[in-house]
C-alpha cells in the first residue's frame, strides 16, 4: 500500500512539474510570435515608407503594445542620437 501511495505521489508531481513548465514555453512562444509580427512591420515600414531605419523603428514601437515596443523605441532614440 505504502509503495502504491509513493509511486501515485511520484507521477502526480513530476505531472504537475511538467503542467508549470508548459506554461513558460507557452509565454516563450506568445513572445516569439509578437517578435516575428513586429520585425515584419519593420519590414514593411522600411520598404513601402522607404523611412529611416530610426523612423521606421519608432513607428514600430507607437504601432505595438508588446514588451519588444520599449526595445523597438530605445533602439530609435540611439540611431537618432547617432544621426
Amino acid at each position: 500500500m505504502l509503495k502504491i501511495l509513493g509511486g501515485l505521489m511520484i507521477i502526480l508531481s513530476t505531472s504537475a512539474m511538467g503542467y508549470l513548465y508548459s506554461f513558460g514555453y507557452k509565454e516563450r512562444v506568445r513572445q516569439l510570435r509578437e517578435l516575428q509580427f513586429c520585425i515584419n512591420s519593420l519590414s514593411s515600414e522600411i520598404l513601402y515608407s522607404s523611412n529611416p531605419l530610426w523612423v521606421a523603428l519608432n513607428n514600430v514601437s507607437k504601432n505595438n503594445s508588446s514588451p519588444f515596443k520599449e526595445l523597438f523605441g530605445k533602439m530609435s532614440y540611439y540611431l537618432k542620437e547617432k544621426s
